[in-house]
């Protein structure tokens, strides 16, 4: 199956997919989608049955943001900000999730995982098929450390608008106050 990004974005197949189908994932692609899709795709590259799926990649991540246009405002939120002011930290990532869930996609980002999402139906031969909309962060679970659980996860959602709207949801579930980036 080729990438839905390539086939899609017409000229643009030296740029990285935005979203990418578990089965074209492997142990090769964790900084593009993340430890649990690489993973996936190995299974299935091994001849293990694993439910059909797709991911947002990490440039299609970057897509969001850039789309979005938040990016400066949010280095601008971090800028100098203490490590030890709970309270503040709880504030700024507060307000980094509310930007993040309030901006739009882009067209062709939201008519990617439209795609996807449509193709994964008729894969799974049902309308709205429920899907579980999470994170696979690329740094998740590292040999020397474990993040999991830090990133938000969704169950059972169904229709393209939801999607869309969880998807959005986990994007800032990496802004909780936990794994807040602070510099």
């Amino acid at each position: 199956m080729t990438s839905i990004a390539a086939a899609t974005v017409a000229g643009t197949s030296n740029r990285p997919p935005l979203v990418s189908w578990f089965e074209e994932c492997t142990k090769d692609s964790i900084a593009l989608v993340g430890g649990k899709c690489s993973s996936l795709g190995e299974l299935i590259s091994s001849g293990v049955r694993v439910p059909p799926g797709f991911a947002l990649t990490t440039a299609g991540f970057a897509d969001f943001m850039r789309g979005a246009g938040i990016q400066a405002e949010i280095a601008g939120l971090l800028q100098g900000l203490d490590h030890d002011d709970l309270d503040r930290l709880e504030n700024v990532s507060r307000s980094i999730r509310e930007m993040i869930e309030s901006r739009p996609m882009s067209v062709e980002l939201e008519d990617l995982i439209g795609e996807a999402y449509r193709k994964l139906s008729v894969r799974c031969c049902q309308a709205s098929v429920p899907v579980a909309v999470r994170s696979s962060a690329t740094a998740e679970d590292l040999p020397g450390a474990s993040f999991a659980g830090q990133q938000d996860t969704y169950l059972w959602i169904r229709g393209f608008d939801d999607v869309i709207h969880h998807v959005r949801r986990c994007i800032s579930s990496s802004t909780r106050r936990e794994p807040l980036p602070i510099g």
